[in-house]
């Protein structure tokens, strides 16, 4: 039986895999909500003066003291930080040196595919210990954990974060396709135990 399960998990990891290239190359999910930046050549070069190769997930503005700062006076300046924000710009800056934004690279490729198949596998197991029967209820199971995952991989960013309404919906929409064609073959290949047989039975009865 385990055998089986991790064989639909796995197949089930293929069409997830699947479906996110297909949107993420030929359809404009990838880029919605996302912006070019104004005058790139010229604030480029500003980043690449004041930042370097110190790549990383910068926020502004800033509390001030630093990261190495007693979290006393850090505390003490966050009232400064949150006025700043009420009169100037605020945001998160994800900031890579050159060379990484080549795309499309096999190891990138790879590590998508051991995501997403983490994630057939997880679903697959988890389905494996319900007592469903038919063939909507199991893949209506799974569509309901893709619907978890991306609520919770989305919606706390554009919540606290401010990311854009169309880039949020845009992901949550891959995420949830991606379970619901995992799910189409995964609900295919596992069939209920004998305690879900007996149960079933008996309702029925």
């Amino acid at each position: 039986m385990w055998k089986r399960n991790i064989f639909a998990g796995f197949l089930g990891g293929i069409a997830m895999f699947m479906w996110s290239s297909v949107a993420y190359v030929a359809t404009p999910l990838a880029s919605a909500g996302i912006k070019e930046l104004p005058n790139e050549p010229a604030v480029l070069t500003v980043l690449q003066q004041q930042i370097g190769n110190a790549w990383g997930l910068y926020k502004f503005p800033g509390v001030g003291p630093g990261p190495d700062a007693p979290r006393s006076q850090t505390i003490e300046v966050i009232p400064s930080m949150i006025e700043r924000m009420k009169t100037g710009p605020s945001g998160l800056l994800l900031y890579h040196n050159a060379g990484h934004g080549v795309s499309v690279t096999p190891d990138r490729l790879f590590l998508e595919f051991l995501t997403v198949l983490s994630e057939a596998l997880i679903a697959a197991w988890l389905l494996a210990q319900t007592r469903l029967v038919s063939y909507a209820s199991k893949v209506w199971f799974i569509v309901v954990l893709g619907l978890a995952a991306a609520i919770t991989t989305n919606l706390p960013h554009y919540t606290w974060y401010g990311f854009p309404r169309r880039f949020t919906a845009a992901h949550m929409f891959v995420e949830i396709v991606g379970y619901l064609c995992a799910a189409l073959v995964i609900a295919w290949l596992i069939k209920p135990g004998p305690a879900g047989d007996a149960k079933t039975v008996i309702v029925r009865a």
